[in-house]
């Protein structure tokens, strides 16, 4: 493990093919690690403040997530085995560290996050090789390898700037949302014991109020040709891994309903509704998120403020 090469990707059968080629150009041994695209630790939210400590506007705190898939692996020869080293071990002996994971705003934060919580702060100043695969073909890794790039290039730190921009948006509006919204569905007599409304579950459970769907192929149509109120151009309502996920949670909450004929509103979702301020509603969020991450870290003030300012008028209306 001392002076190891370590190449962080999503997947293991990218690592599995991965690995053996890089094991064949490097001298020192070879390991990889695995994301599997949600990364290895997820938000730490605040615990045991009062509901006059809200809204409230942090850094995004971290805490390992737990997954039961091996997510350290080893190459040994044409194999790739996986091994008990923990991740945050192995980086801190590691020689060289790759970046090979998805060259946007999710893989590049995935890895960012892994090494800062690792090797502490100030990982944006540091030098990896970066490494963009279009194909995991021998051929195509080895071209890839040959073209290797910095995590010091643009493209990374625009990804990079992207992703801290949301994931301070997500943190911040999970955090007052578990206190602000959780009380709403409690008012409205939700009947499960942990109901779950995210930043797009929410703007997703007002259109269906207004305009119930066919079926479920019909809310994915709308969600991806996300209209808003016309000011911004169509966009997206979560990205292509997540829109099925939001649909869900909104079902498991019991917020939404299949109807005879239409996908609509649950009597739970419209009193939760009526629970809420009527500036909750704002359709336009994906472009505004979308305009903040490009303008990341200037954006910072205005996301700030326009949390505290959603959240503290929910908490006047409650």
């Amino acid at each position: 493990m001392q002076n190891a090469t370590v190449v962080i990707t999503e997947k293991p059968a990218t690592a599995k093919k991965l690995a053996p080629v890089l094991a064949t150009n490097a001298d020192t041994p070879v390991y990889a690690i695995t994301t599997y695209y949600v990364g290895l630790y997820e938000f730490q939210y605040p615990r045991g403040l009062r509901m006059r400590d809200y809204p409230r506007v942090s850094e995004p705190e971290w805490k390992a997530r737990s997954l039961e898939q091996p997510t350290v692996w080893e190459a040994r020869g044409e194999q790739v085995v996986p091994c008990n080293i923990a991740p945050d071990d192995l980086l801190k002996n590691a020689q060289t560290i790759i970046f090979a994971c998805d060259p946007d705003h999710s893989g590049v934060i995935a890895f960012d996050t892994l090494l800062t919580q690792a090797l502490g702060a100030n990982q944006d100043q540091a030098s990896h090789p970066a490494l963009l695969l279009t194909t995991t073909s021998k051929d195509g890794i080895q071209n890839a390898m040959e073209a290797m790039g910095s995590t010091r290039d643009n493209w990374f730190a625009t990804a990079r700037n992207a992703g801290l921009a949301k994931k301070f948006f997500d943190y911040n509006f999970n955090a007052n949302a578990l206190v602000l919204l959780g009380a709403a569905l409690r008012k409205a007599r939700c009947p499960v014991k942990e109901p779950r409304i995210s930043k797009y579950g929410l703007q997703l459970l007002y259109s269906l109020r207004d305009e119930p769907a066919q079926d479920t192929n019909a809310i994915l149509q709308r969600m991806e040709s996300w209209k808003g109120t016309g000011r911004y151009a169509v966009t997206r309502l979560g990205s292509a891994a997540s829109m099925t996920g939001i649909i869900d949670d909104l079902r498991a909450s019991e917020l939404i309903e299949d109807q005879p004929d239409q996908i609509g509103l649950t009597d739970t979702g419209y009193r939760f509704l009526e629970c809420l301020h009527p500036d909750c509603r704002d359709p336009d969020l994906p472009a505004r998120l979308q305009a903040w991450m490009t303008a990341w870290p200037d954006s910072k003030p205005a996301m700030a403020r326009y949390l505290r300012t959603f959240f503290g008028k929910q908490k006047r209306f409650a």
